[in-house]
């Protein structure tokens, strides 16, 4: 999760080994959530596989979703808030991604990039949804 225009498609892609996070240089680039089931390598696992020979392997994974940006106000339905903040309740857990570079060309939501004030208002955002659910 982070503010729109921050890179969380991007990562969602190279995290996927996919395209199907829309990354692009506007604000709400991404609307409906996208889904992918990444494989977690583990060697041990690997290595049990080819000792016991199983009939079939079934990997970890971990489930990850690409949504909304979230942005201040989005606990009382500012932006695309609510439905951001309705994917992010059933979530096991986070990947928080803050811009921390200066690019004329990339907007920025809240006008200056500034990391911290960033995550601020994220965990603002989150505690706030979270009192009311």
């Amino acid at each position: 999760l982070g503010l729109p225009n921050v890179g969380k498609s991007s990562f969602f892609n190279v995290l996927s080994k996919s395209d199907f996070g829309k990354a692009a240089n506007f604000p709400y680039a991404t609307i409906n959530p996208e889904e992918a089931r990444i494989p977690v390598p583990d060697p041990r696992f690997d290595w049990l596989c080819e000792t016991y020979k199983p009939a079939s392997r079934i990997p970890a994974h971990l489930t990850c979703i690409d949504i909304v940006g979230l942005t201040a106000g989005a606990s009382t339905g500012a932006g695309l808030g609510n439905a951001f903040l309705a994917d992010v309740r059933a979530v096991d857990g986070i990947f928080q991604v803050v811009r921390a570079f200066d690019d004329a060309e990339v907007i920025h939501v809240e006008g200056d990039v500034d990391p911290i004030c960033d995550m601020e208002i994220i965990s603002a955002e989150l505690r706030r949804k979270d009192i009311k659910w």
